[in-house]
Order: structure tokens, then sequence, then C-alpha cells
């Protein structure tokens, strides 16, 4: 960007939430580097190193974006159409509960009760569990499923302190429950990766069975296609009119 001599750009961090707490913020780019706070702050620190500084605009957090909900609503029912699932799981990205408490201003708030989550409040507005609620309600809702059919959870985590319910442990405990067929979203990834192709379609599916369940399938991530393209589009121009 810089050697075609570009006097601005609008970075879209493909990550529906943003985690905004600045505690220990060297600590986090190092260790949280897929999260689009620390993506932002990489971003001018590698500016600042070819001392170069274009107009840049960011676009904000979609985690609630109609379009990107109805995105994967999409996905979700191409899927159903010929998958008699007895359950599903929304499975997001792990994060650390000390990081969570440290994005809570008022730390009188996060995790001091089951459903801190439930409501948005001033002390939760920025938190990424928060976030993940929400989606997970809204796409819900659009598929019109019930709230006892689904269960969020969060995967990849490093340590046993991470938010839970984790998602392995939610897959496991639902075969032993005796759910047979079970219908997986990954809404915190909006293209195919290693969390979603291996983690999900192959090792979850392979937790799944071992515990007693018949099959996991996974509904694919956005990926390119073409109503993914157009909300990624639609969320630039918001914050760039003429794009």
């Amino acid at each position: 960007v810089k050697v075609q001599q570009w006097n601005g750009a609008k970075w879209v961090a493909i990550t529906p939430d943003w985690v905004v707490g600045d505690k220990a913020l060297t600590r986090r780019l190092l260790e949280e580097s897929s999260n689009a706070y620390a993506v932002e702050k990489k971003i001018t620190l590698e500016l600042k190193k070819l001392q170069w500084a274009p107009a840049l605009k960011y676009v904000p957090a979609f985690f609630d974006d109609d379009g990107y909900i109805e995105a994967f609503a999409e996905q979700g029912k191409a899927v159903m159409a010929d998958f008699a699932f007895d359950e599903v799981i929304m499975s997001f990205h792990g994060y650390p509960k000390r990081y969570l408490r440290e994005d809570d201003p008022s730390g009188q708030h996060c995790l001091k009760r089951d459903d801190c989550c439930d409501v948005a409040v001033d002390a939760n507005k920025d938190c990424y569990k928060h976030q993940c609620v929400v989606t997970a309600k809204l796409l819900r809702e659009r598929l019109g499923l019930s709230e006892a059919k689904v269960t969020t959870c969060y995967q990849s985590r490093l340590q046993d302190t991470w938010v839970k319910p984790y998602t392995d442990k939610v897959v496991a405990d639902a075969a032993k429950r005796g759910v047979k067929k079970l219908l997986v979203f990954s809404p915190a990834f909006v293209a195919d990766c290693l969390e979603t192709l291996e983690e999900l379609a192959l090792r979850a599916d392979e937790d799944f069975r071992a515990a007693g369940g018949e099959e996991l399938r996974l509904v694919p991530s956005l990926n390119s296609g073409d109503r993914w393209v157009n909300v990624v589009v639609d969320l630039a121009r918001a914050v760039t009119p003429a794009l």
C-alpha cells in the first residue's frame, strides 16, 4: 500500500467481535492476535515502523450486523434442509477469563453471575463473551430454533482458565445424553480454517462418535460467498460512503 502511494485505506478485520480493553496491551498483541482490536494496534505499530501515516478507517464490530447474521443463517438453512439434527452448538473462539475481567470498566459485573452477558449494560458493551452471546441469540432466532436446542460454547482453549463451557466437553456431553445428530455453527470464523475444518469437522466429530453420537455436521463458514462479499462491502461503505 505504501509503495502504491495510497493516501488512505479502509481496514476490515474479518472477525465479528472487537475486544477493546487496553490493559496489558503488549501482552495481548503477542497472545491474542486473532481479535480485531489487536489487529488494529498491530497495523498502527507497523505503520510507525514505516514512518507513514495514511488516513485509516476501521470497520467496527459487526457481531450483531443483520447482513452478517443473515449470511450465516443462509449457510445453516442449506445444511438443515437435509440433516435431521437433535441439537445445535454455536462454537466461538475461546478467550481468557482474566481478559474479560480487564474489559469490565466497573470491575463489578464480568463473571460475577452466570447471566452477566445476557443483558446489554455499560459494563459489558465491549465484552467479547457478551458479543458472542448476542450473535448466538440473533442467529438462533433467525433460524427459528428453540433456546433449549442450542448451546453456546468456546473452543481452542490453551488453558483451563478460559471462558466456559468448552466446545469439546459440550460435544462429548451431548453424545452421552443420547444426542445422535449434532449440528455445529462456528460464527466467530467467517472463513473456514484449521479451527473449523480440523478442530470441529474432524476432531469434534471423532469425539462425538466416540462418546456415542452418530454424526456431527459442521455448517460451512461464509468464505467467499456472494452474500458475504456484499456484506463486507456494505460494512466498509458504512464508514466510507464514497467507497
